[in-house]
């Protein structure tokens, strides 16, 4: 139904020499509010029922991660037989002997290329559609004590295998991304494209084997291409700040020291292992330069075609000999 203006009855009314109540205009204004009012509280009751709705369906992530066994690097392929290796191995632990295992899930999977069209990651995962790489899988088990996460954090410094590859053991609530800390934390760049975190983290404590006291890393999160499944870089996060400090007061000692000898290497390849800090400066840096570049061919590509419509007029080539 179309909405008449108020103004335009009053004046139909007038040119029809009919009587308007006098307070036509108050009832209107009335009936307005209400109907504004009816609008308000309906979008509240909605709202209301979502927010109902949400909280039924919500998940606690930070107290089931508290439950949570994170097991980096373990081997991507045939579903079935990884999740029975697993199961094992997340088993055998001994802080977990005793403890019930519920539910297991694989994270960092990379698909085949000609399988990344495809909509159902999990059918795809079945039916071994995967590379040969790595990935990482979260067990959860039923209300560890504090005990038992104190012990699986202990089991982060040690060395651990999955079907003959070399995993590390921590818990999942270590791994979360927001406790990263840029100011704890180093780049680590040029890494190889197999490497896992165990490996990563053996060359970075061979290359400080020197310090003292000797620093303990908290964990190492490698960032790999979704399409590949290939390492493309790394975090490493130290405990506090003053550690991470004393790291790089040995690391510019080192180079200095070693006169342009790597200092870290991993599979005959040297690491570039630079504060993260340094490296979100300069890629603002990066940013703003590439962004001068553009502006600069911008500028330079319309003086071109401002230059191309010149002197094309009638009076071209005049005054030459």
């Amino acid at each position: 139904m179309a909405k008449v203006d108020t103004d335009e009855l009053l004046q139909l009314a007038v040119d029809a020499d009919l009587s308007v109540p006098s307070d036509y205009e108050d009832n209107d204004e009335v009936l307005e509010k209400k109907e504004k009012e009816a609008i308000e509280q309906e979008a509240k009751k909605e709202g209301s029922r979502r927010s109902k709705a949400s909280e039924r369906h919500k998940y606690d992530f930070e107290a089931k991660n508290k439950d949570t066994v994170f097991i980096g690097g373990v081997p991507a392929g045939d579903s079935s037989k990884v999740k029975r290796a697993v199961k094992r191995f997340a088993g055998s632990l001994e802080p977990l002997k005793d403890s019930k295992l519920l539910t297991m899930r694989f994270r960092s999977v990379a698909l085949k290329q000609a399988a990344l069209k495809s909509t159902s990651k999990r059918q795809l995962i079945e039916q071994g559609a995967t590379r040969e790489t790595h990935q990482n899988a979260y067990v959860v088990f039923e209300a560890l004590t504090d005990e038992q996460r104190e012990a699986v954090r202990a089991l982060a410094k040690e060395s651990f295998e999955v079907m003959g590859h070399p995993v590390m053991v921590d818990l999942a609530s270590e791994h979360s991304h927001e406790e990263y800390d840029s100011h704890k934390s180093f780049f680590i760049g040029n890494i190889p494209r197999k490497v896992n975190p165990t490996e990563l983290k053996e060359s970075i404590m061979t290359g400080t084997a020197a310090m003292v006291p000797k620093p303990e890393i908290a964990h190492i999160r490698i960032i790999r291409d979704k399409a590949t499944g290939d390492a493309t870089a790394a975090f490493l996060e130290y405990p506090t700040r003053d550690m991470k400090e004393a790291v790089q007061k040995f690391n510019d000692y080192q180079k200095h020291k070693l006169g342009g000898a790597p200092q870290f290497v991993c599979r005959g390849r040297p690491l570039r292992v630079i504060p993260a800090t340094r490296r979100e400066k300069l890629q603002k840096r990066v940013k703003r330069i590439n962004a001068s570049v553009e502006e600069k061919e911008k500028e330079t590509s319309r003086k071109k075609a401002f230059g191309a419509t010149r002197g094309r007029g009638r009076g071209r080539g005049r005054g030459r000999g």
